[in-house]
């Protein structure tokens, strides 16, 4: 059976809702979150051929459990059970693709939005519908309990007419539905993919570079998932007209020497006056012959601005001419302390994700949207996989203008940097691979 997907003016919003505001120390203290999550939804819920949960939410789950330090676990709901679920206590929090509604919130607290998508007609190609419009007078139908199929079915009244409209219990039955000629169409959300490009493509570039990282500190975990994504990105650049190419690059080791605000801030000036890591030069060349190309100017040499300095004067004259002060002095944390090497060895492997943690565990990021920011916050890395350390050794710097905050982020990099005998095996480039238009 084939489908057809019509795009439609509906939004809604991808987040996190939490039961209650002192839910977070009980979490802690349980040593387990327990994570609602709808598993006939893929791609952002399912089972792999082991009968795993996977998908962008059960990764989301995850990644939020080890930033809390506890252990996940995944709680099937259906669509219709996810508010239940959170407040009759099974499930800790909910991740899930829902919308902030002034009815939701007197029951639950939401997160601030971190993905958004559009809504898509789902019909079969023999029903002659092309347009949102087409489907008055036509059986649909749609999941119980979600906000498509709140809207959904308030059209279909306000329509009148022949039409009619039907709940179902998940998604798998809603769209089986459609297939077998109960209903005529439904109304389901498109991909990440899609969510990403309508955005770049609004902007009205004539030509996109995208940077999709995989690893663990990126939110697609392998390069197969993340070449996927670049693959639809991709081809929904071109068939918008739009001049195209994705570079995958790697995030399972962090970029650079440096992770927080002010630091980054700094790595990033010394890459512009022709210093800086490797890796960061690397992939900054990387995109910049890419978009060049994508100009027009594939004969311009990027590498060169970067070391006879018109890099750096182009930045300042950009800063000055918004009313900055290049020369103004980054700030620095008050306290610093160290992560040294507990063993001889050479440096095999270092977890993103968990250097993440640990930075915004200094106060580099915010938990809540009303959270303060410590631009001085941060950690500097001084050996990388590779790299060859001796018992004692400085690792790691830890940067924070509020020193108990160190214990937490030192709990998060718990086996986070690896230390063997032998050098590991470690990739030619920061840049796995490259996607262009087929």
């Amino acid at each position: 059976m084939k489908f057809s997907r019509i795009a439609l003016a509906l939004t809604a919003v991808f987040l996190v809702g939490q039961a209650q505001a002192d839910k977070l120390d009980d979490i802690i203290e349980s040593g387990k979150l327990r994570c609602a999550v709808t598993l006939d939804f893929p791609p952002m819920g399912s089972r792999d051929a082991q009968n795993n949960p996977v998908g962008f939410d059960v990764d989301y789950c995850n990644d939020l459990a080890k930033v809390l330090g506890v252990t996940a676990e995944v709680v099937e709901t259906p669509f219709p059970d996810r508010i239940p679920a959170l407040v009759s206590g099974r499930a800790d929090v909910i991740v899930a693709s829902t919308s902030d509604t002034l009815e939701r919130a007197k029951t639950v607290a939401m997160t601030i939005p971190y993905f958004a998508f559009q809504m898509v007609v789902l019909t079969r190609e023999d029903t002659g519908i092309t347009q949102y419009e087409d489907i008055k007078d036509r059986p649909v139908g749609n999941t119980s309990g979600t906000y498509e199929a709140i809207a959904l079915e308030k059209d279909v009244k306000k329509w009148g007419g022949k039409g009619s409209f039907r709940a179902y219990q998940s998604q798998n039955d809603t769209i089986l539905a459609v297939a077998q000629g109960h209903i005529d169409a439904t109304v389901v959300t498109n991909t990440i993919a899609s969510s990403i490009m309508s955005k770049k493509i609004a902007e009205g570039t004539g030509a996109l570079v995208l940077d999709v990282k995989v690893g663990s500190g990126a939110f697609m975990k392998t390069l197969d998932r993340a070449r996927e994504l670049a693959r639809t990105m991709v081809d929904l650049g071109t068939d918008a007209g739009v001049d195209t190419v994705a570079l995958l690059t790697d995030m399972s080791v962090p970029l650079g020497r440096t992770v927080g605000n002010a630091l980054e801030v700094r790595e990033a000036v010394e890459v512009l006056a022709g210093g800086g890591p490797r890796d960061v030069v690397e992939l900054t060349l990387a995109l910049a012959r890419e978009m060049l190309d994508r100009a027009g100017r594939p004969d311009a040499d990027p590498e060169a601005a970067l070391k006879d300095g018109r890099a750096m004067d182009r930045w300042r004259d950009m800063v000055s001419a918004q009313g900055g002060d290049p020369d103004a002095a980054l700030p620095e944390a008050s306290h610093v302390e160290t992560v040294v090497a507990e063993v001889d060895g050479y440096v095999t492997s270092m977890d993103a994700l968990a250097v993440g943690v640990a930075s915004w565990r200094l106060g580099a990021g915010r938990a809540r949207k009303e959270d303060p920011v410590q631009a001085e916050a941060g950690i500097e890395i001084f050996a990388k996989p590779g790299d060859r350390v001796v018992r004692g050794q400085k690792l790691l710097e830890l940067h924070t203008q509020t020193p108990e905050r160190i214990d937490r982020a030192r709990q998060a990099l718990s086996g986070a940097i690896e230390i063997g005998p032998d050098a590991p095996e470690l990739p030619d480039s920061v840049v796995l691979e490259r996607v262009e238009a087929r």
